[in-house]
């Protein structure tokens, strides 16, 4: 589906509302962008479930489960993406988790990727199902740095750049000045 279909508050809101209100919705999936050749619009996929507390599965009554793997792609040419194995299964497996199947081991909510969310929280957020908006953002952890050191550092290093830019400026400058220009 399109992914106005999360958010948008027309007819489409009120179905979607209902749909959470009986408690049929089960996963929501947000997908990359340009993965279809007919367009580069980002699509989402809506898993039903009738019965959640009564399959073969684990009881999920009131539990909605949210992917966001609208960053797991790889990337064919400027506007063309495709889903890599490796992408594919890491959205099974954690749908299967969440599921509580016996071979995709025990669920756990990732930050920025996937949540289990309720039905309530649902309500709460005007029954918009938007994976972002439950999953959170991945933090991003990728040095211990201070704050204060890094800009100093950092602010230290582009003085640099700035003073090297203008030795490089003047010699262009006397370059073009030998040669008549």
């Amino acid at each position: 589906m399109a992914n106005g279909s999360m958010s948008v508050q027309n007819k489409q809101g009120e179905i979607r509302k209902k749909i959470i209100q009986n408690d049929l919705l089960d996963t929501v999936i947000a997908l990359p962008k340009e993965l279809f050749y007919t367009t580069s619009i980002p699509a989402c996929i809506w898993i039903f479930a009738k019965g959640k507390e009564t399959d073969k599965y684990r009881d999920r009554p009131k539990e909605t489960l949210f992917i966001d793997a609208r960053e797991h792609y790889k990337s064919i040419d400027k506007t063309q993406n495709t889903l890599k194995k490796e992408h594919i299964d890491k959205i099974a497996n954690k749908v299967r988790a969440y599921r509580g199947e016996e071979t995709a081991g025990e669920y756990e909510d990732e930050k920025g990727f996937c949540k289990i969310t309720t039905t309530q929280e649902i309500a709460e957020n005007n029954y918009i199902i938007t994976p972002g908006r439950y999953v959170g953002i991945k933090e991003n952890n990728e040095d211990d740095i201070p704050y204060d050191i890094k800009m100093e550092k950092l602010t230290s290093e582009l003085r640099e750049q700035f003073k090297k830019s203008n030795q490089l400026q003047k010699q262009i400058e006397t370059n073009l000045e030998r040669l008549g220009f």
